[in-house]
């Protein structure tokens, strides 16, 4: 499932939109401490190659990094 994850996380930032970990306790939240740089800028891709090695799913920060007026986050498992 984890190459699953990492493919799609790439996918999503091969596509301008900001992807980012979400967090293992169910909570849903980004599992970044400091994500809300997140709302600024893209990740690098080597940060979202270290990012997704070992996560369970996908969050999607929206707003002006990817591209919409929405400024909610999202997620995928």
């Amino acid at each position: 499932m984890t190459g699953e994850i990492l493919r799609t996380a790439l996918e999503f930032a091969a596509n301008g939109i900001c992807a980012v970990p979400v967090a293992s306790d169910g909570s849903k939240r980004p599992a970044l401490v400091n994500w809300k740089q997140y709302q600024e800028r893209l990740p690098e891709p080597q940060e979202l190659l270290t990012w997704f090695q070992a996560a369970e799913g996908v969050g999607v920060i929206c707003g002006k990094v990817s591209g919409t007026d929405d400024t909610s986050y999202r997620d995928w498992e």
